[in-house]
């Protein structure tokens, strides 16, 4: 009597571990099936973005192909008519409006973000704002270049021309309707002395190094900057020529 007890006893433990075994083996193939799926959501997010990209490749490629059609026309429009004055106030116009490749002295600044240092956050005055790279902080350093006889700048192969204004996105930054995230290279054309004084000792970059930012400015004897590349319609699209009236 005693064994048949025992041997019940038995079965029902193993019945019981049974249940517990097939519970956990379909808990983990679950587990299993969600994880492949957010695998094939995430692959094909990650396809999308490739193909949106790649999109917006094929488009930046053909405005520069429209623009250069329409510069090639007023060259050989230049060209043709046999004015030497007509061509070289393009060229005057194309060099003063930012149109075209230029190199001489000044400075390459880079701009990024300060490296967090570990526990730094459990601080009470710690701000995470004050440790990023804002576009007001473009805009500082820009205007203090430009006070300081700058000629020509670029933002990450961006030129800065009148129409151009660096907007804060979210981690990003718009210029010339093109994003960009940290780091900043910023090149500038002019007298490397003076924009390497007036930049040093200026505010944005003394703050900036207070609070970690990371801004390091280097003279050079030939630094190059970059045409405007884009359509730049969609940076006038708000204004309107106003008309003289004839009296």
């Amino acid at each position: 009597m005693k064994k048949r007890d025992n041997s019940f006893i038995l079965f029902i433990v193993l019945f019981l571990f049974g249940i517990v075994l097939c519970v956990q083996i379909r808990s983990t193939l679950d587990a299993l099936e969600k994880k492949a799926a957010s695998a094939v959501k995430l692959d094909d997010l990650k396809k999308r973005c490739d193909e949106a990209a790649d999109d917006v490749d094929r488009i930046k490629a053909l405005i520069d192909e429209e623009n250069k059609k329409g510069d090639n026309f007023l060259e050989d429009f230049a060209v043709k008519s046999g004015d030497s004055s007509l061509i070289k106030e393009l060229e005057t116009i194309k060099l003063q409006a930012g149109w075209t490749d230029v190199k001489g002295p000044g400075l390459e600044i880079v701009l990024n973000d300060a490296v967090r240092k570990p526990g730094e956050e459990l601080l009470a005055d710690y701000d995470p704002n004050k440790k990023i790279i804002h576009d007001s902080d473009i805009m500082e350093t820009l205007n203090e270049l430009k006070k300081a006889g700058a000629q020509a700048i670029s933002i990450n192969g961006e030129r800065i021309i009148t129409a151009s204004q660096p907007v804060c996105t979210g981690p990003t930054i718009k210029i010339n309707n093109t994003r960009h995230a940290v780091p900043y290279t910023i090149k500038a054309i002019g007298n490397p002395d003076a924009m390497y004084d007036g930049l040093s000792n200026s505010r944005v970059v003394q703050i900036g190094r207070i609070y970690g930012k990371q801004i390091d400015i280097t003279k050079s004897n030939e630094v190059i900057v970059s045409g405007y590349k884009g359509n730049l319609k969609y940076l006038i699209s708000g204004l309107e020529v106003v008309e003289n009236e004839v009296r």
